[in-house]
């Protein structure tokens, strides 16, 4: 029998099917192909019983954008349907179940573009006779249906309320019971179910429910209709999982209980599997988060014990459905591509747990509800893009992409590289120029948002901010601006294979072409007494002191790579890895101590493509056996290899010039580079000379802290440029300094605000005590890249001001001090540093952590600490990896705030193991103090003045024996790191009961002691 849903419950049928119709409109499709159980009953508002626990029925449907020449079709048993039925589904054309492969074979050979799920059989997909008119991405309607609508969460509140007083009274029964020594796990389980029955609106279980005594709640899914129907005791703990459906909601909770005293064992995990599903269920976050980016919320209190448990924290629950719904979901190990990040209307559940295997489970889920919080010289521009223009039209192109990498695919360019940033007027390091005959635009992310604003001429440039879901796509713009059949240039050596292959396949679409010109179109227009020569440094060699390696240990490492892959030669593209693996140096990029010149390490040869006028004898001495070839060869090399089928692995991040040099694709590993995880990973030496130059690194930045205060108090005169100099002057004093890190950032007040203030362009700004001041800044030295950022107010700071420092504070340190098991990435850990902004409704949009280099890029990837990042390349945090921790938090023109110290990789010692899995923790590289003048005490937890207590100490300990030769700065350092008391500790300090609105839904008791309240009451309470 066939149940027709109330409207009252939901939206109706006409409502839903035109905002599926919509959706196969926007995806250029024309019609749909409906499998799924669950969206067959969400959609036409029916429901049955033909799946246990599921309130479905067996049909399928084809939706059609255009319903003038077809009418939609549901497929389902003859005689299911009966009159009143059909009146209802008036305009749904009913057919037979098992028409719907001819069908759909009959749609496909007539032309129609159809769109299929992945999640669909083979069968569907094998109807399909033209593979080229479908389309194959996840069901529009699994989207609407996680997302309820107003109806329904106002109907699935007033549900789960319900079935919250239903478990409260069979945990009162309980209680009663199990002193008398007469309930076992089924007649516990018959129990609730019998008190649910008695809701009007009850019709079934949402799932066979888990009642497990002792070691059965071990099992995660334990079956109790055939398990030993244990007895339970006052000695053994209980746990319950159990749901049901309602025609108002699908219920999903569970509890675990302990009826006589608990062992400190059980106590403890359960408090921490508690600490886990509260964090899940109170945090604050931003748009576009997914649930594996929220999930080490629910399992840090586990992680820093070593514990953990196997199963995800949460899945989305139906709507009078399935009780498992996706999206959405909850679990780090989740590399779904069809996974959607959360927004308001989701439900879904919140069950971290912990299982000993032969002896208790806990478990304790939540069904909790997304909702939105409330929270507070030379040529001039017109010439450049003439000369540009004429260039464009002479050699037959109708528009030019211009990005802003070099041949390596850098992150940093040399000046004579800077062709986006010449032709532009922006100085940003990432962006990228699009010129046409007529416009001419820049695309730019929200970093450099502010910094482009000030810097591009608008009577030229239209400014694109790319972080806004709104603003054009490149390819999109250029639709607008050309027309069909016309070309748009780019340099291949300057693009990435993802990038070219994203924006060729994009143009095509708007039937555009996309070329490779023979010459950089700007490199033609660029007068030569303008451009900076290509760098020509010296080269010198990293010694095995520093490096900890040879090159040849080094080249040994990848050829073993080479032959665990396949592979008969490795491209290496990247500046740094070449740098790396030949232990070599120079100063050919700013800031980055790499040379230009690419490598092959094959089987048997090891090849390196660069300006031979460069090789002095010392370093030709150094690379015995390296077969030196010209820079200019290595296109024409790649080509030879491959007519001679040698089996070719390119890094994904090199350029598509170099991809497109491999003629045989059937003979291509594109892999991610094996330098680049053997880099990532220090050594030993490596890490022991890191940590020293650290701390050298951390005393000339405390030497730096008390000059300026020295100078304020003085009375004398500080601009931004002085500071960042000063700092400089302090760092070079280091026999093993080499160069600056990066441009350091030295920013007053409103400045500090934009991330990536360029002080050496800017820089007048003057140090007072009534202003905020930032300055992130880095060194590289022989034996290390260092990076770090502190804020200071010299003055007294405001409220606002030293909250926001605190919170970004808090979140510098909840992720300094995460314990998390292998496998974990850093993306997983980022809410962390986030969680104390996003409860009051803020945020940052940089990363909170990137990999650091050992004398290289003070950027390096792997690892990177991102939750938005979606990067198939990233790796786990493994040990030996050096990372930023470097949350903050920016109001334009009014302030900025950033705290970034270097962690590096360890291994951790916890109370317990999980198997072969260890346990990895960060440990700070340096020391430098924050600006205690902007700690609000009162807002720190036990465990951050604990963790900033250690720190100053450890500080204390590092940096004396280096300042001993500086007497005022070593007390100046004593007195900035004095120890904190706790919050309790200062009587300044009010104590806070705060009643938060929370977003769940069942709200049941989770201690260990009871209180019944009335169902009255509760409507009260909610």
């Amino acid at each position: 029998m066939l149940l027709k849903f109330s409207f009252k419950l939901s939206l109706n049928l006409k409502e839903k099917i035109e905002k599926v119709q919509q959706k196969i409109k926007d995806s250029s499709a024309e019609n749909l192909v409906v499998t799924a159980l669950d969206e067959i009953a969400w959609l036409f508002n029916l429901r049955a019983e033909d799946v246990p626990n599921n309130p479905m029925f067996f049909a399928y449907a084809i939706i059609f954008a255009d319903t003038s020449k077809n009418s939609h079709r549901l497929y389902i048993a003859p005689g299911r349907i009966d009159t009143d039925l059909k009146n209802y589904l008036n305009g749904v054309e009913l057919r037979n179940y098992s028409k719907i492969f001819d069908d759909i074979k009959q749609d496909s050979m007539n032309n129609y573009k159809t769109w299929i799920s992945p999640q669909s059989s083979f069968a569907i997909y094998n109807s399909i006779t033209d593979k080229s008119l479908m389309i194959n991405k996840p069901s529009p309607i699994r989207s609407l249906k996680a997302r309820k609508n107003e109806v329904e969460l106002k109907n699935l509140r007033e549900c789960n309320i319900r079935d919250s007083v239903a478990r409260i009274r069979h945990m009162f029964w309980l209680e009663n019971e199990v002193k008398k020594g007469t309930v076992t796990e089924m007649t516990s389980a018959e129990k609730l179910e019998q008190i649910q029955r008695e809701d009007p609106n009850f019709k079934m279980k949402s799932f066979y429910s888990i009642s497990a005594v002792g070691k059965n709640a071990a099992v995660v899914h334990y079956s109790t209709s055939q398990g030993d129907n244990s007895k339970l005791t006052l000695d053994k703990i209980y746990l319950l999982d159990a749901g049901g459906n309602y025609l108002d909601c699908t219920s999903d909770i569970t509890r675990t209980h302990f009826y006589g005293n608990p062992p400190s064992e059980i106590k403890d995990a359960y408090t921490k599997v508690l600490q886990g599903s509260i964090n899940l269920a109170n945090i604050v976050f931003p748009t576009g988060v997914y649930g594996r980016e929220l999930d080490v919320l629910a399992r840090s209190a586990l992680w820093k014990d070593g514990l953990d448990y196997g199963h995800g924290t949460g899945h989305g629950i139906g709507f009078f459905l399935s009780v498992h719904e996706n999206p959405p979901r909850t679990s780090y190990s989740s590399r779904s591509t069809d996974d959607e990040f959360f927004e308001p209307g989701m439900i879904q559940s919140d069950e971290p747990g912990f299982y000993e295997d032969g002896s208790y489970g806990i478990r304790l889920e939540t069904d909790i509800e997304t909702v939105k919080a409330d929270t507070p010289a030379g040529l001039s521009m017109e010439e450049k893009l003439t000369k540009l223009r004429t260039t464009m039209k002479d050699l037959g192109f109708n528009a030019v992409i211009i990005p802003s990498e070099d041949e390596h695919q850098s992150e940093y360019v040399s000046k004579h590289d800077e062709r986006r940033a010449w032709i532009s007027g922006f100085t940003g390091s990432a962006g990228t120029a699009v010129v046409t005959e007529k416009s001419a635009a820049l695309w730019t992310d929200s970093r450099y948002y502010i910094q482009a604003i000030k810097e591009l001429d608008r009577k030229y440039w239209t400014q694109m901010n790319a972080s806004e879901s709104k603003t054009l796509k490149i390819e999109e713009w250029l639709e607008e601006q050309l027309s069909p059949g016309q070309k748009v240039a780019r340099n291949a050596k300057l693009t990435s294979i993802s990038s070219w292959q994203n924006t060729e396949s994009q143009l095509s679409k708007f039937k555009l072409s996309l070329h490779n010109p023979n010459e950089d179109l700007v490199d033609l227009i660029w007068p030569s007494d303008e451009r900076p020569l290509k760098p020509n440094t010296e080269i010198k060699i990293h010694d095995k002191e520093f490096a900890g390696k040879t090159w040849q240990n080094k080249v040994e490492e990848v050829r073993k790579k080479l032959h665990e892959n396949g592979a008969d030669l490795f491209v290496v593209t990247a500046l740094d890895e070449v740098a790396w693996l030949f232990n070599l140096r120079a100063a050919d990029i700013p800031y980055n101590p790499m040379l230009f010149a690419y490598a092959i390490v094959s089987n048997s040869t090891q090849e390196l493509y660069i300006d031979q006028n460069r090789i002095k004898d010392s370093i030709k001495r150094h690379l015995d056996g390296v077969l030196m070839k010209d820079y200019d060869q290595i296109i024409d090399e790649i080509k030879n290899y491959s007519s001679n089928e040698f089996k070719i692995w390119i890094s994904p991040m090199s350029s598509y010039a170099v991809y497109d040099a491999v003629s045989n694709k059937s003979l291509l590993v594109s892999k991610t580079s094996p330098v680049r995880s053997l880099k990532a990973r220090k050594n030993p030496t490596e890490i022991e000379n890191l940590k020293k130059c650290h701390i050298r690194d951390s005393a000339a930045r405390v030497r730096h802290m008390h000059w300026m205060e020295t100078q304020l108090k003085n009375g004398n005169k500080i601009d931004e440029k002085q500071a960042a100099k000063k700092l400089e002057e302090i760092q070079e004093e280091d026999t093993l300094f080499a160069m600056l890190s990066f441009d350091s950032i030295a920013a007053v007040g409103g400045n500090a605000a934009i991330v990536h203030y360029s002080t050496e362009k800017n820089g007048e700004a003057v140090l007072t005590n009534d202003k905020i001041f930032l300055l992130d800044a880095g060194a590289n030295y022989q034996d290390g890249t260092t990076d770090i950022t502190r804020t200071h107010f010299f003055g007294q700071p405001s409220r606002k001001i030293k909250l926001a420092y605190t919170k970004v504070l808090q979140g510098s340190i909840n992720l300094a001090k995460v314990v998390f098991p292998t496998g974990v990435y850093g993306r997983s850990v980022d809410v962390e540093a986030r969680k104390e902004l996003w409860k009051s409704g803020l945020d940052y949009g940089h990363g909170t952590g990137h990999g650091i280099g050992y004398f290289l890029s003070v950027h390096e990837d792997p690892p990177s600490v991102s939750y938005n990042s979606r990067s198939t390349y990233d790796e786990a945090l493994d040990i030996g990896m050096v990372l930023s921790d470097e949350p903050g938090y920016y109001e334009e023109n009014e302030f900025g705030i950033r705290l970034e110290t270097d962690l590096l990789v360890e291994e951790a010692k916890t109370e317990f193991s999980l198997g072969q899995r260890k346990n990895l923790k960060f440990s700070p590289l340096n020391y430098v103090p924050f600006d205690k003048n902007l700690i609000d005490e009162c807002l720190l937890s036990t465990d951050q003045v604990d963790w900033l207590n250690v720190y100053n100490s450890q500080t204390r300990t590092h940096l004396s024996p280096l300042l001993d030769k500086y007497p005022e700065v070593k007390n100046y350092m004593m007195e900035k790191t004095e120890p904190f008391k706790y919050a309790h500790a200062y009587e300044y300090c009010p104590t806070f009961i705060r009643l938060n609105k929370s977003a769940r839904l069942n709200s049941l008791p989770t201690t260990l002691l009871m209180i019944l309240v009335s169902a009255q009451l509760i409507k009260l309470l909610f």
